[in-house]
């Protein structure tokens, strides 16, 4: 269940350059400004620490995939996995430190549809109808129940914790127990899901500037790293808004064994992204994030234990939406 949750599992690590010097601007106000000795446009950007506040997102996310075990098939022979998720959530200021922001998060709703094989399978958290039923007890039991993130201030989230309300709602009102395995497994994908809502953004952004930052997927088996390139598409200082292009190409990680019994021999892997982000100066926060990209992945891989061969293709395509509402 806990895959059908949030599609991949994510960890990012974040580089970021081309940020410009330091300057004796003051970094602790949001602001959009034109610097006195060079002329450009430039802006002041942290994320929202005002303790107390609440901020809702709505994210969206469609994504495909097309497997093929081997022999390998044509794209239009392979299986096609579809998966649509909708999350609405609330992000509350809990408590700010010299580096960290911790926010307590809270899923109002969730709604999903899945297609695979001509069958279908429907969540919706607002129906009373799934409530009750077992097979969706992951999903009812994050609905309405608190957790929470740290995060460090330039947007990379580190921890999430604070899940003793979900994992208490699974086994009283569902019977089901998580592994510490498990639950960090759970952790892992809040994360990824939770840091679509945020950007890795310099402090101090110019006109001019640019910086990375590299995101981890897991594919199947192997990890991938989707290398984004941000680039200052405009600077709205009437409505204090910051729009960004992003765009990115892909890279595998490589991982010899993959949980002790299958070993990848040989891949093949191409891929790239693009979308555009806005930034909200005034607020503190991601406005808006569009953002898809696609993979094609062929890899050989032989089980550990008998040197078995085999032969897998991966085709995915996936569109996040993020929108900040109020």
């Amino acid at each position: 269940m806990i895959k059908l949750l949030f599609i991949v599992l994510t960890s990012f690590s974040f580089i970021i350059n081309g940020c410009g010097s330091k300057n004796s601007v003051d970094t602790s106000v949001n602001k959009i400004f034109k610097d006195q000795n060079s002329g450009v446009e430039k802006a002041v950007f942290n994320y929202n620490q005002e303790k107390g506040k609440v901020l809702k997102f709505k994210c969206t996310i469609n994504n495909w995939d097309a497997i093929s075990p081997a022999p390998p098939k044509k794209i239009e022979e392979m299986d096609k996995f579809k998966k649509d998720y909708i999350y609405f959530l609330s992000q509350e200021v809990e408590k700010v430190s010299d580096n960290r922001i911790d926010y307590k998060i809270i899923f109002d709703s969730i709604i999903t549809h899945q297609e695979f094989r001509g069958k279908t399978s429907h969540f919706n958290s607002t129906n009373d109808y799934y409530e009750a039923n077992t097979p969706y007890f992951e999903f009812n039991s994050v609905v309405h129940h608190p957790f929470y993130i740290s995060m460090e201030k330039n947007g990379v989230i580190k921890d999430v914790y604070g899940l003793e309300e979900i994992l208490k709602t699974m086994k009283e009102k569902y019977g089901k127990e998580y592994s510490s395995e498990n639950q960090e497994t759970m952790k892992e994908s809040y994360k990824y899901l939770l840091q679509l809502v945020t950007h890795t953004v310099p402090v101090i952004i110019s006109a001019d500037s640019s910086w990375k930052n590299e995101e981890f997927v897991k594919l199947r088996y192997p990890y991938i790293s989707i290398l984004c390139e941000n680039k200052i598409d405009n600077m709205d200082q009437q409505n204090n808004k910051v729009s960004v292009n992003l765009s990115s190409g892909i890279k595998i990680d490589k991982i010899t064994t993959i949980l002790g019994v299958m070993e990848i021999v040989s891949y093949e892997i191409a891929g790239n992204g693009s979308g555009n982000l806005v930034l909200d100066i005034e607020k503190g926060c991601v406005k808006s994030k569009d953002f898809k990209y696609s993979v094609k992945y062929k890899q050989d891989t032989r089980t550990v234990s008998n040197n078995v061969p085999t032969t897998d293709m991966v085709e995915v395509e996936e569109t996040i939406k993020v929108e900040q509402l109020y």
